[in-house]
């Protein structure tokens, strides 16, 4: 089963919007993920479906994807809404009181909308 399926939506946006923040490289949307899954372990985030550490790496433990189900058929017909998907992951991120420093995210959400 796809990731999508074990992390929240809220965390599925975090770690899009994490994995375009990362210094890490990324060839797709997976590397993506666990760039940011790795940023968000690093910040002190312990996910609600995996357990992961600051690498990204990750073990699925509870499927718990609720309203996060559709993402897969989202980015297949291309109704995903970069934007959208982005700004609520920023919403979520400064909603957990992390020290993650959002400050140049407007920049790379129109990067990321370009591509």
């Amino acid at each position: 089963m796809a990731l999508s399926n074990w992390l929240t939506r809220d965390e599925w946006d975090a770690c899009f919007v994490m994995g375009h923040k990362s210094e890490k490289e990324s060839k797709g949307l997976g590397d993506v993920l666990r760039n940011g899954i790795g940023e968000l372990v690093k910040a002190g985030y312990k996910f609600t479906g995996i357990e992961a550490d600051e690498e990204g790496n990750y073990e699925k433990i509870t499927q718990c994807c609720g309203d996060n189900a559709p993402v897969l058929g989202e980015l297949i017909d291309g109704s995903f809404d970069v934007v959208g998907r982005a700004k609520n992951g920023v919403r979520f991120i400064k909603s957990l009181n992390l020290n993650i420093d959002l400050s140049n995210v407007e920049e790379q959400l129109k990067e990321i909308k370009k591509a």
